[in-house]
């Protein structure tokens, strides 16, 4: 259940949303980012993402990396890399399974 959770709402911000960094603080508040502005940066989109996880019972929070930030999802006891400004998802090697910060291959 928490999987469908987590990636309906990365889906509606990889539709309803483009990167842009113009704008100001509010670009960080979902209600005006889908309805007025349609846009915000990464850092701003990372932290949405984890703050719209949060509002359905996840938990969430921002990675960052030089030049760009992306957001992780906790589900399932583990964390998961899902980047919403680029519409992206991190797979581990078996082709199914949602990549951590910390986790990108298979474990020895």
């Amino acid at each position: 259940m928490t999987g469908r959770k987590h990636r309906a709402l990365w889906y509606q911000q990889i539709q309803q949303r483009y990167h842009s960094s113009a704008g100001g603080e509010d670009l960080g508040d979902p209600v005006k980012v889908f309805n007025i502005y349609g846009l915000n940066p990464c850092g701003k989109d990372a932290m949405m993402m984890g703050g719209l996880w949060k509002q359905v019972g996840l938990k969430g929070a921002p990675v960052r990396l030089v030049g760009h930030a992306i957001a992780q999802v906790h589900y399932d006891g583990g964390w998961h890399l899902m980047d919403g400004d680029l519409g992206m998802i991190y797979l581990l090697r078996d082709n199914e399974t949602l990549a951590s910060d910390r986790r990108v291959g298979p474990r020895p």
